[in-house]
């Protein structure tokens, strides 16, 4: 499986947490608990478009 992201491909947390429907606080605790697929650079959080889609799915399909 190729891990590498494309930059544009990468979601803030304000543009990401709108998208789950939750605040940004609990999105960063989400992603510094590795509840969800996420990657920090620079002391910032940025989640993967395609990878957060899917998370959303399988939330839809059974739950965390």
């Amino acid at each position: 499986m190729n891990k590498s992201v494309k930059l544009e491909n990468l979601m803030d947390v304000s543009t990401a947490a709108r998208m789950l429907g939750i605040t940004d606080k609990s999105l960063n605790r989400l992603a510094r608990l590795k509840r969800i697929p996420a990657i920090k650079i620079s002391n910032k959080w940025f989640f993967p478009k395609e990878r957060i889609e899917k998370f959303i799915e399988e939330q839809m399909d059974g739950g965390l």
